[in-house]
């Protein structure tokens, strides 16, 4: 995961800037931590658009929805964006997508 978080807090060759990217795709736990404990993205950019959660079963045919650790996971992650959005008066902003 230091890696991702690396790689998404690193600067574009062709950007002055970091955090470039404007989609963000994972499970909710990866999402929550490469933000809370990486600082990986910026919630707060005008870049960060689209976040779009894998809700793809798991090896035992579960969804995020069906367990109580991801569903909670899942929740604290739409509440974590929402706060930081809401904070900086961006609300329509972000979009997030479940797949």
């Amino acid at each position: 995961m230091s890696e991702q978080a690396e790689l998404i807090g690193s600067k574009h060759p062709n950007f002055k800037v970091k955090r470039v990217l404007s989609v963000y795709v994972g499970t909710p736990n990866r999402l929550s931590k490469l933000y809370s404990q990486y600082n990986a993205y910026d919630l707060t950019s005008d870049r960060f658009r689209y976040m779009v959660i894998d809700c793809r079963p798991n090896q035992k045919s579960y969804s995020i929805f069906e367990q109580n650790e991801t569903r909670d996971d899942l929740l604290d992650l739409i509440q974590m964006t929402q706060e930081s959005f809401n904070k900086e008066e961006r609300k329509d902003l972000l979009k997030i997508s479940l797949v």
